[in-house]
């Protein structure tokens, strides 16, 4: 995958596409909402944080 030509706006724009992606299958799907919404709070930011140690340690690294 290129993803050299990419921009700080693609980027973003992705971003955003996954987060109202995520919208758009809690609105949809009553399940997954009731998942989302019984899941503790503490257990997206583990993920996130997880989620973005390599990406973070790939770009400070020199």
């Amino acid at each position: 995958m290129n993803t050299k030509n990419y921009t700080i706006g693609d980027v973003g724009l992705i971003k955003l596409a996954v987060l109202f992606g995520t919208l758009f299958f809690i609105s949809v799907i009553p399940e997954f909402a009731n998942w989302v919404i019984r899941t503790h709070w503490a257990w997206f930011i583990i993920i996130a944080v997880l989620l973005a140690i390599k990406p973070i340690l790939k770009t400070f690294k020199k």
